[in-house]
């Protein structure tokens, strides 16, 4: 399962500080075309954390067509959506202040 979440930022490199410090994980930077480059990647007991551009450059088009593409994206990836629980739970203040919306869960 994946759960997506909107990303508002001035810079990829921002919204992965940002989200690392509240939810307390330290993101590394990779490089993938199927990430849209650049993206930021976590590992954690419950599956892997993502922060990635929301523009799919092979494509040229966004990765979730309901965000800005000059926006980011927040993927939380692992077996059981339940599990991320502790880590929704901070991101509320995110929420509220509209830094981050949900988009959406997948089965992948």
């Amino acid at each position: 399962m994946i759960l997506k979440y909107g990303l508002r930022s001035e810079s990829l490199e921002q919204a992965a500080a940002s989200v690392g410090k509240l939810l307390g994980v330290t993101f590394e930077l990779h490089d993938s075309s199927f990430f849209g480059g650049d993206y930021f990647r976590a590992e954690a007991a419950e599956g892997t954390i993502y922060v990635q551009p929301n523009y799919d450059a092979l494509d040229d088009e966004p990765f979730e067509a309901s965000w800005p593409p000059d926006q980011f994206l927040l993927c939380f990836d692992g077996p059981e959506d339940e599990k991320w629980g502790a880590y929704i739970q901070l991101l509320s203040s995110l929420e509220s202040s509209h830094d981050a919306v949900f988009l959406k869960r997948s089965i992948s």
